[in-house]
């Protein structure tokens, strides 16, 4: 795992729910993103997401 990779999973632990978030571009904001995804199928055996 990268810098970017690191700091994009890092702030993806961050997110809490109902949380307005503004995105850039590249590849950290790609990081980012996955990981999010990644935390949102997760709790998908949930009635809501859990963050």
């Amino acid at each position: 795992m990268n810098d970017k990779q690191r700091v994009a999973e890092h702030a993806a632990q961050l997110v809490k729910h109902g949380m307005l978030i503004g995105l850039g571009t590249g590849s950290t904001a790609n990081y980012f993103i996955e990981a999010v995804a990644r935390r949102c199928r997760k709790s998908m055996g949930s009635d809501s997401i859990d963050f």
